[in-house]
């Protein structure tokens, strides 16, 4: 009947992690499942949950050793490996004490009324071991599964990652009918929950977020945590703005987390957001340096995260170091296109020039053949002219010569002969040139 959905994003503390398995296989009814996400890479914490599940068939964990931090993920992804014909889902985390009791009671609440869609068990615990039991966000809620199909899911922002379960519950009441149950039910069993820490509202910055997130129709589904992007900020509507300062606690909250998970490509983009969109003063420099230091100290493994925040630093300064060489490299490059394109303009000059030069002299070899074919023309007709010249004289010097032996008789009969004989040939060629 009910899945019990856990998630260890809190401590990675293994004692609180240990008494709260045990606390939920000790229930007094059977009929359930429990699915834990682990989240984060702590060896012990992967150990002690293998050791449970195979103890425990009822018992399933998921989770790729990598860290979430985000109760919209973690949960929602247990939700996805939960058994679809469950009809009640239980959220807890891993500092909650449940007694013996505690799911039959709930169930109980939600099957005597069916108007009723939630059910939340209240707490005791902290410091004082006081009541703390209108901190829905820490104790264990029971609602039916398809409550979930109006009201929606927690909200995988990372803005909103601190305030996800307050913003979850506060749909809950809107949506549909939640309820107390009576007497303590759970007991919180970290010492350093408080109910002053656990009952403080979100701050007026985050409802913002919200309400601006509200204007623009972002879906908050089960669905859109597990596949949109977490790091989304939605845009200000008309006659509303964020302010400077706003925008800095924007990019500054979506830096430190990607420092925390390790996902440093992030941190790098977001990093370079917030040093070259915005003029961040001294003052709050020195505030993202003493929240940077409160995680290290607050970190239970100090050694891991000063390596990381290693890692980060170095990647960021590998990343700068990188682009600083790809503009030297772009710069050079430009240079020598710029050397190219000069050279380029050379030679198309000097083959501008050298065409120029053998067109003049074609042309003026066209003009030395044609004035040497005129003249060649020429010498033909004057050598025709003396030709004709020629024969016309050879015939009056044989006209002359036939008149002077015309008064001789006899000669005149011999020569006239002869002549005839030898002259005739040139006689034919000065009828024909004539």
């Amino acid at each position: 009947m009910i899945s019990v959905l856990m998630t260890t994003t809190a401590y990675d503390d293994s004692e609180a992690l240990t008494r709260a398995i045990e606390s939920v296989i000790a229930q007094d009814i059977s009929d359930f499942e429990l699915i834990i996400y682990h989240d984060g890479n702590a060896t012990d914490i992967a150990e002690l949950l293998d050791r449970f599940s195979q103890e425990d068939s009822r018992m399933q964990v998921i989770g790729d050793g990598q860290s979430v931090d985000s109760v919209a993920l973690t949960l929602g992804r247990c939700l996805q490996a939960s058994s679809a014909d469950r009809e009640y889902l239980a959220l807890m985390h891993e500092d909650v004490l449940m007694k013996s009791t505690t799911l039959r009671v709930l169930q109980e609440d939600l099957e005597h009324d069916s108007k009723v869609d939630a059910v939340v068990a209240p707490i005791r615990g902290g410091q004082e071991d006081v009541e703390i039991a209108l901190s829905f966000e820490s104790s264990v809620i029971l609602l039916r599964k398809e409550f979930i199909s109006r009201c929606g899911w927690f909200d995988a922002s990372i803005v909103l990652r601190e305030h996800a379960a307050w913003e979850f519950y506060s749909r809950m009441t809107s949506y549909g009918s939640c309820k107390m149950a009576s007497g303590f039910l759970c007991r919180a069993i970290v010492e350093h929950v408080t109910p002053v820490r656990l009952r403080q509202g979100p701050s007026e910055f985050v409802k913002k977020y919200i309400h601006f997130r509200d204007s623009q129709g972002w879906e908050v589904t089960l669905d859109a945590a597990l596949t949109h992007p977490r790091d989304r900020i939605p845009v200000a509507m008309q006659g509303e703005s964020w302010t400077q300062q706003e925008l800095e606690e924007l990019y500054h909250k979506l830096l430190v987390y990607y420092c925390s998970v390790g996902q440093w490509s992030k941190a790098s983009e977001w990093a370079e957001v917030l040093s070259n969109a915005l003029s961040v003063s001294q003052d709050r420099m020195q505030g993202m340096t003493n929240v940077l230091a409160g995680l290290t100290r607050d970190c239970q493994y100090e050694i891991t995260q000063s390596t990381m925040m290693l890692g980060w630093y170095t990647a960021y300064t590998n990343h700068r170091q990188h682009e600083a060489s790809l503009r030297e490299e772009l710069a050079q490059v430009t240079s020598q296109l710029a050397e190219v394109q000069q050279y380029s303009s050379q030679m198309q000059g000097l083959h501008r020039e050298a065409m120029q030069q053998q067109e003049a002299n074609i042309h003026a070899q066209g003009e030395a053949i044609a004035a040497r074919d005129l003249r060649i023309h020429d010498l033909q007709r004057t050598i025709e002219a003396q030709h004709v010249e020629l024969c016309s004289l050879r015939h009056r010097i044989v006209n002359q010569l036939n008149a002077v032996i015309k008064q001789i008789p006899f000669v005149h009969q011999i020569s006239k002969c002869l002549i005839g004989f030898f002259m005739s040939p040139f006689q034919r060629k000065y009828e024909h040139a004539s």
